[in-house]
């Protein structure tokens, strides 16, 4: 026991913050630090997903260019994803520089998001990718296709109804991943 080994029991020891909270009961000892689940987000990489949170943070931006490819057109940055459709595309002015890649990746991951990367990319490159990240566009999702900029992603629009250039964009995000350079805007509840 740390209290014993300091000669102190007036000590709080608290070692697990939201993750361990969730997925390691016996770490909690006498206190938690719950960081991202106050935000109403799950910590990156827990499986146990059984809380009814609330997100209290989104990354919003507009619609800044709409336009049209045809069949076996490619898409967004190298050219990677091939649609198979005419796709009605609209441009999102944020990319991999505003923290649009949701999840940190660890070093020991590296490896394994490369080969999952490579196969993502592959299967993509037919239009066939089976998980790709959803924004909301008049309360409608569409999917984010192709690979993400720097500065902006390419948002597949052919099935909403009525997109217009301005159009808010909801797109997801980890409050902890988005760049400081990024404006925030907060409000009350509710609004």
């Amino acid at each position: 026991d740390l209290r014993a080994s300091a000669d102190r029991s007036d000590l709080i020891v608290h070692a697990a913050a939201s993750r361990l909270l969730l997925e390691e009961p016996q770490s909690q000892m006498d206190m938690v630090r719950v960081g991202t689940l106050l935000y109403g987000q799950y910590p990156a990489h827990v499986s146990k997903r059984d809380l009814d949170l609330r997100n209290t943070f989104e990354l919003r931006s507009r619609i800044v260019h709409l336009g049209t490819v045809g069949v076996s057109g490619k898409v967004g940055y190298g050219g990677e994803f091939r649609v198979r459709r005419e796709t009605k595309l609209a441009t999102v002015p944020v990319g991999y520089a505003h923290g649009l890649e949701m999840m940190p990746r660890s070093l020991a991951e590296r490896p394994q998001m490369a080969v999952r990367g490579f196969l993502s990319r592959t299967s993509a490159a037919w239009g066939r990718a089976r998980h790709l990240p959803m924004v909301r566009i008049r309360g409608y999702e569409a999917p984010i296709i192709g690979r993400i900029a720097m500065d902006h992603c390419t948002v597949d629009v052919t099935d909403l109804p009525e997109v217009e250039l301005g159009d808010d964009v909801t797109l997801p995000a980890r409050r902890t991943a988005i760049s400081p350079d990024v404006p925030r805007v907060y409000q009350p509840l509710g609004e």
